[in-house]
């Protein structure tokens, strides 16, 4: 679905490819394995390569006009014992970072995980949603709402690793 209707329940896009997706999901895992836990809360701060992510036009342009990031939190294996950690008077986003298993919103319709996969739901939604299958690889879930944070302009490019990074 391409979050073309904000009567949906809930909408999902393809905004971002797997090699943009790859080495930000690898980044935070490794923060989250160095902090000894697999949830990140400020997520945006503890990890550079997510606050890229929170901040990238693609994300900005499906929030809401004039508002700014309320919560970025990294899940690295969301097991459903407790709910998504989603805001209720906010735009709420699941970005997929891993392969494994996917997300079953109420009824009989489940979200397959896949890196660079948005998923956007009515709070109520995310918040009774539960695994599908195996337990979904790493996500982030992003609130925007008015009054939050005001996150840096970046370029659409900003997500690819640096040539540094990336060179022999």
């Amino acid at each position: 679905m391409p979050f073309d209707s904000a009567d949906r329940s809930a909408e999902t896009a393809k905004l971002f490819d797997a090699d943009e997706i790859g080495w930000i999901a690898a980044e935070a895992a490794v923060v989250a394995a160095r902090a000894g836990s697999s949830v990140l809360a400020d997520a945006h701060r503890a990890v550079p390569a997510l606050g890229l992510l929170a901040a990238h036009p693609r994300l900005r342009r499906l929030a809401d006009a004039g508002s700014g990031l309320v919560a970025a939190t990294y899940l690295a294996r969301w097991d459903g014992s407790a709910p998504l950690p989603v805001r209720a008077h906010a735009r709420n986003f699941v970005v997929f970072l891993g392969w494994r298993g996917g997300l079953a919103l109420g009824g009989a319709e489940v979200i397959a995980s896949e890196p660079g996969l948005v998923l956007t739901a009515k709070a109520e939604a995310l918040t009774a949603a539960q695994p599908a299958g195996a337990v979904p690889g790493a996500v982030l879930v992003l609130s925007y709402a008015q009054g939050g944070e005001a996150l840096a302009e970046i370029a659409d490019d900003a997500l690819w690793p640096q040539a540094w990074s990336a060179a022999g």
